[in-house]
């Protein structure tokens, strides 16, 4: 993160390998996984999930990278553990812990493209409890997916928190983020401008006694985003489309030891519920009920992971989603994986219920309350290695999707209507090497993706073939 120089979590990506950034205002920066977008790529934060999809797109620059600590990427369906919306992987964004001894920091930045950044924080911990602040605002002459414009601007502030409490054998632990987002950009004559406010927060309590662990965790995620459009570079007033997500979710997870391994189980209750100018009756909500086990065992140096997930949707009735995975460790330096899954993604609020027409233009877009979820087959293989300086990693993948949702044709009078098509597959090869001695760095990496409608092979749009990158750091 350091490295990459960027404000947000979505310039950070970049130097991931086999992560591709799509998108544009408003939905702004989401990702490719395996060849499948942001629709199908869950975003965690601090493991727990976020709404704040325009268009399918979750924005990652709009996640600030001062109060985060990593960025865990997981390629392929991971749909057993996480649920829906986790076909092609999952990017769970986790922010900075309470220090141990007191750490303050202020930074400013400047840059061309209006580049204007400042941040402070605050972390540390006395006794049992630790505690960390960060807060600050970033604002560029750009927006997301669009080149500079003489009218375009992208300001964000942001405030983010977390709270550890240690309670002997015990932890509560509470974290939260709110970011505000202003957007102006022009197409034509036309200016839009996009205010969005997102927020998350995450209350839980961890119990651990050698291998015996219980977490029950509530987490809140919130997302208003407000559009409106004038003809001058101010809004003409207050009127625009106004789009209000979240989802509230409440789960138990826990790890108990078996004979010759470990298991790991869980359930969750969620509520999801939007309030949409453009949504047939303005406001839906969606209940459901999932549970899942996954356990581990070990035999010498092979580890084997089955798992098993079980959702009982409001909307559609139950969903089954097995997942089996292996490591051998073939030498301490070198280790080969493989798994075979399966992954789902439930139709969202928008193409159930969408209602929008645009008479200028002469077309319509309804949504579908009869669409089915989409599914998915992954096998995947790949091998490791990491040394004392050198390290590398070549992984292999296929993919397999029935049910895949898009639009059909248009009716007579114009209307395009969500609605599930036909079968696809995305395969492809992912590769990266290094060499690290202190703090000197090289790295490489290398993608191939072959994304295909397999109705008549043609090439999935908007998915890079090949990409490669490198970097070098001391």
């Amino acid at each position: 993160i350091e490295q990459s120089g960027s404000s947000d979590v979505g310039g950070a990506l970049v130097q991931a390998s086999g992560v591709q950034l799509e998108g544009g205002v408003p939905s702004g920066a989401g990702v490719y996984l395996q060849g499948l977008g942001s629709q199908r790529v869950l975003i965690l934060l601090d493991g727990q999930p976020m709404v704040g999809r325009l268009n399918g797109n979750f924005d990652l620059s709009r996640l600030p990278s001062s109060a985060v600590d990593r960025i865990e990427v997981v390629r392929g369906p991971q749909s057993t553990l996480y649920g829906s919306d986790a076909m092609g992987g999952v990017i769970n964004v986790i922010t900075r812990a309470p220090t141990d001894g007191l750490a303050l920091s202020l930074a400013a930045l400047g840059g061309t493209q209006g580049r204007r950044e400042a941040n402070a924080s605050v972390s540390g911990t006395r006794g049992r409890l630790g505690v960390m602040l960060d807060a600050g605002a970033r604002g560029e002459s750009l927006a997301p997916g669009l080149p500079g414009d003489d009218g375009t601007f992208a300001r964000r502030w942001q405030a983010a928190t977390k709270v550890h409490w240690s309670l002997g054998g015990s932890a509560l632990q509470a974290s939260g983020l709110v970011v505000g987002e202003a957007q102006r950009y022009r197409t034509g004559q036309l200016y839009h401008f996009s205010d969005n406010t997102q927020m998350a927060g995450r209350l839980g309590w961890i119990w651990q006694h050698g291998a015996h662990r219980l977490a029950p965790t509530l987490s809140v995620s919130r997302f208003d985003h407000f559009s409106r459009a004038s003809t001058g570079a101010q809004p003409a007033s207050d009127s625009g489309q106004r789009d209000v997500q979240q989802l509230v979710q409440g789960e138990v997870t826990g790890s108990l030891p078996v004979p010759g391994g470990i298991a790991d189980l869980g359930i969750q209750l969620r509520h999801e519920s939007i309030r949409a100018d453009r949504v047939r009756g303005v406001s839906r909500s969606l209940n459901g009920l999932e549970t899942w086990a996954q356990g581990t065992w070990s035999l010498g140096p092979l580890s084997v992971t089955p798992g098993l997930r079980l959702a009982l949707l409001e909307q559609w009735g139950s969903s089954i989603t097995p997942r089996l995975a292996a490591l051998l460790r073939a030498s301490p330096a070198v280790a080969f994986r493989g798994s075979v899954g399966v992954g789902y993604r439930a139709p969202d609020f928008k193409e159930l219920y969408l209602d929008f027409a645009n008479p200028a233009a002469g077309y319509a877009v309804a949504g579908n309350p009869g669409l089915r979820p989409e599914h998915s087959r992954n096998v995947s293989l790949g091998v490791e290695l990491v040394g004392s300086a050198l390290f590398g990693r070549v992984s292999a993948y296929h993919n397999r999707f029935t049910n895949f949702i898009d639009f059909g044709p248009p009716d007579a009078g114009g209307t395009y209507r969500y609605t599930n098509v036909g079968r696809g597959m995305t395969r492809g090869v992912e590769a990266e090497a290094g060499w690290a001695n202190g703090r000197s760095r090289i790295e490489a990496g290398y993608a191939f993706l072959d994304a295909r409608d397999e109705a008549n092979q043609a090439p999935l749009l908007g998915r890079a073939r090949r990409s490669t990158r490198a970097s070098a750091s001391t």
